[in-house]
């Protein structure tokens, strides 16, 4: 279809007054909020960096991270835990090394 034949039919459906056929659509809608932040450069740098690899906004990359901090502390709830000192260096060990923890 043409883009004058786009328009002609969305006119025509426009003018239409049988709304027989209508849905209501109820799903709310999301709503984004947009907020400034300033960064030390050295971080500012790593995230442009890694938007430009991956080909999308550095904004996309500061939301990737908001999120995934947001869904592990839900993730991690309120209940106390008890975790032996040497499990918790272990831990921080790895992390310092950039390696996986080794399946339990």
């Amino acid at each position: 279809m043409s883009r004058a034949e786009d328009i002609r039919a969305a006119q025509e459906s426009l003018e239409s007054r049988d709304w027989s056929d209508a849905v209501v659509d109820d799903t709310p809608a999301t709503t984004k909020v947009s907020m400034s932040a300033r960064y030390p450069s050295d971080i500012a740098r790593r995230v442009m960096e890694d938007a430009e690899a991956r080909g999308v906004k550095p904004g996309a990359i500061l939301r990737e991270i908001v999120e995934a901090h947001y869904a592990t502390l839900g993730a991690a709830g309120d209940e106390p835990i008890t975790v032996r000192p040497a499990d918790v260096v272990r831990a921080l060990a790895q992390v310092a090394r950039r390696e996986r923890p080794a399946a339990a």
